[in-house]
């Protein structure tokens, strides 16, 4: 069964949900005329009153959590600027190695790499629980790709944010992951540290073989299962 911090996932509301994971797509959506506005922009967004959802239940999915942005909730400018002025997002941006990128740039401008971690910049500033990240590295080069990996190796460890990350590239998972999902055809065909990684159940993965089993003479028997 699915759980965030050792709960069912059944006794959270979408709204508990939203406040505690965030969704990094594999093409980076940068909206606003600036980086700072595309970065600002989920914060400056507002529920109208008296909408269906309504205010009183994300208002307490908000005071159940680490950080909270009231200004989701009702329209308090001056809020979200003392939470997310320039500043701020000048110094993730530059916590993130991306200095070179002026706050004042369009996005359309951007590279491929730089919209990648503006957009994580983003992520980061609404300060998740567990980033989910669909293939982030996929359209850049490698350089880039380890420079973002290396970044949210950075994140997991010194913020404290679980990131699951939807990868195709073998090498980086190894090299960065420390708990390995392998998926073949829908089933789950491994599920352990990266460290009980080997070629056959890489094969597994995408080639088809047979799942190995601690009995099978190859593997050792008893020896294996320990």
């Amino acid at each position: 069964d699915l759980t965030m911090q050792g709960r069912p996932a059944s006794v959270f509301t979408p709204q508990q949900w939203r406040t505690q994971v965030t969704y990094l797509p594999q093409q980076a959506i940068l909206t606003g005329s600036t980086v700072a506005e595309a970065i600002r922009l989920p914060f400056t967004l507002a529920v109208r009153d008296g909408c269906s959802n309504g205010a009183e239940g994300a208002e307490g999915a908000y005071g159940s959590g680490r950080r909270r942005f009231p200004s989701l909730l009702r329209n308090t400018v001056h809020h979200t600027d003392d939470r997310l002025d320039d500043t701020a997002i000048r110094r993730m941006l530059d916590a993130l190695g991306c200095g070179d990128i002026e706050l004042d740039r369009p996005p359309h401008d951007l590279s491929g790499g730089q919209s990648a971690r503006v957009a994580l910049a983003r992520t980061l500033n609404q300060n998740p629980s567990i980033i989910l990240a669909d293939e982030p590295v996929a359209a850049l080069d490698p350089v880039t790709a380890h420079q973002v990996m290396d970044d949210f190796k950075r994140i997991n460890t010194e913020m404290n944010i679980s990131i699951l990350i939807n990868i195709h590239h073998v090498d980086l998972a190894l090299e960065y992951a420390d708990r390995v999902i392998g998926i073949r055809a829908g089933n789950i065909v491994y599920d352990g540290p990266t460290s009980g990684i080997t070629q056959q159940i890489l094969d597994v993965i995408y080639n088809g073989a047979p799942v190995p089993k601690s009995s099978d003479p190859e593997q050792g028997g008893q020896d294996h299962a320990k």
